[in-house]
């Protein structure tokens, strides 16, 4: 996030500086890419969801670090980025977020709940020692 924002703060220095008309149309104006944002998202949201079973304190730090990233994300694009020369269309794009972030959603839960009723947990260490599997904590 900090060399996206460092690489559109030259970009935008430099689309200034440029007179030429031929080299401003290869180096268009800087802009705020959706899609991407959208990906780290669900990707941080993904091993937020996972994190809960597996790392129980990793969904803090996330959390904290999707906080920043907004933040930074949000000062980039306030102080560096201009409009969207060709918009997206808003209901196009939102509906496959929420696709994507359903089959992300129901990937993390089978995850979840192989590891819940499949796997045995170890004998040695862990609040599920000498269980036959941590479904049978949770039915006790």
């Amino acid at each position: 996030v900090i060399l996206e924002t460092v690489r559109n703060l030259a970009h935008k220095a430099f689309y200034k500086k440029v007179q030429n008309k031929i080299l401003k149309a290869i180096f268009s104006k800087p802009s705020f890419i959706l899609p991407d944002s959208i990906l780290d998202l669900v990707y941080f949201q993904l091993l937020l969801w996972l994190g809960f079973l597996f790392t129980p304190l990793q969904p803090l730090f996330l959390v904290v670090i999707m906080l920043v990233m907004f933040y930074v994300k949000k000062c980039s694009v306030m102080w560096n980025l201009g409009p969207e020369d060709d918009l997206f269309r808003g209901s196009t794009v939102m509906f496959l977020s929420i696709v994507l972030l359903f089959s992300v959603y129901i990937f993390a839960l089978s995850l979840v709940g192989y590891a819940v009723i499949g796997l045995v947990p170890s004998a040695e260490c862990g609040p599920f020692q000498n269980k036959s599997s941590i479904l049978s904590v949770l039915m006790e």
